[in-house]
């Protein structure tokens, strides 16, 4: 479904990826893992057009992509979860949930939002609350929620555990697991392995702006002294 090819990426004159290939199929959860500086959140923004490629090429669906604009990629089906949770604090839940549905028509907006209550029951009991009253768990389940609502084929998520409790984390744990269930393709960028390697059916570590290390779940998680060498970097 996605394949990076030997891509380069940066801002400006400052180069942060170097020939970074990988590729996800429909339906998998794969995760890149990697130290603060390693590049991860990079990657996810070159991917949604956020950040200008330098070389290589991006495909989605065996289509070139590389260097389309942000909306026009989020129209191919690319939901992009940015770190730090972006919510409008004053707005309601409900109303945070639209935002991610302005590319749909009215009606469908508000047949959308009525499957995400289904599929987040917890939701619609907060509809009315304004965002900003929110636990952090509780925000973070709502900007997933709100990326949902465009009916994403591939889900980019950025560091969702960061600054989370451990409860609040099992619980964003479930939501996960439970879009991998629905079949949703998603590529989770994270400094918490225990948490991406549980759900991920792979893994790719970055260091420096390169892939250093790329294997299913399990061999990831046996390769403790690789991995903290990444960490570390």
């Amino acid at each position: 479904m996605l394949e990076l090819r030997a891509l380069g990426a940066g801002y400006g004159k400052v180069p942060v990826l170097f020939d970074v290939s990988l590729r996800v199929e429909r339906g998998e959860a794969v995760a890149l893992l990697g130290s603060n500086n390693a590049g991860k959140t990079t990657l996810l923004r070159a991917i949604s057009g956020l950040v200008r490629t330098t070389s290589g090429a991006i495909l989605l669906d065996g289509a070139d992509i590389t260097g389309f604009a942000y909306e026009r990629i989020v129209r191919l089906g690319v939901a992009h979860i940015p770190e730090g949770r972006h919510v409008f604090p004053e707005m309601t839940v409900e109303d945070n949930l639209l935002v991610g549905a302005t590319r749909l028509a009215g009606g469908d907006r508000r047949r959308r939002l009525r499957e995400i209550f289904e599929q987040f029951p917890l939701l619609e009991q907060l509809r009315r609350r304004a965002a900003g009253s929110l636990s952090g768990g509780q925000q973070q389940t709502m900007v997933i929620a709100r990326a949902l609502m465009s009916r994403p084929a591939l889900l980019l998520a950025d560091e969702p555990s960061v600054g989370l409790s451990p409860v609040a984390i099992d619980a964003l744990f479930d939501v996960f697991a439970a879009l991998r269930r629905d079949g949703t393709t998603i590529v989770l960028a994270e400094q918490n392995a225990a948490f991406s390697l549980d759900l991920c059916d792979r893994g790719y570590v970055l260091q420096r702006g390169r892939i250093t290390l790329a294997d299913d779940g399990a061999q990831l998680r046996s390769a403790a002294g690789a991995l903290h060498e990444a960490y570390l970097a």
